[in-house]
């Protein structure tokens, strides 16, 4: 079983703005790690946060922590926007109208701080 790695980037001066980069499996014996890591990161202030999804094996359990965080970060002013999705995970959030709950499948870094930050508060 592939282990989960998160890498933590905050790109902006004000740490609103957080990159997770997930690598491996995020399945039923992860998930928990993965939502512990979007919790803390809003309980730290990041209300914008992009999900880099490009080396994930595994994501189907934690859809649910997903959809969860999505509406916790859209509560607190916030959002998520999801980067490089895998094309098996986004017919899954296709079928299922999850994009509704967060910026889906954006291309590149660009157009997912685009997707969530209004105008006036770019860097």
């Amino acid at each position: 079983m592939a282990q989960l790695k998160i890498t933590v980037t905050l790109l902006n001066k004000d740490k609103s703005l957080g990159l997770i980069a997930l690598e491996g499996d995020v399945g039923s014996q992860r998930v928990q790690e993965f939502q512990k890591s979007l919790d803390a990161h809003l309980e730290q202030g990041v209300k914008y946060l992009i999900i880099d999804m490009e080396k994930i094996v595994y994501f189907n359990t934690a859809l649910g922590a997903l959809v969860k965080n999505a509406n916790d970060f859209r509560m607190a002013g916030g959002g998520i926007a999801l980067l490089n999705v895998p094309s098996k995970i986004n017919i899954v959030l296709d079928m299922l109208d999850l994009d509704r709950f967060f910026a889906a499948n954006c291309k590149d870094l660009a157009t997912a701080i685009n997707a969530l930050l209004p105008e006036a508060t770019k860097e």
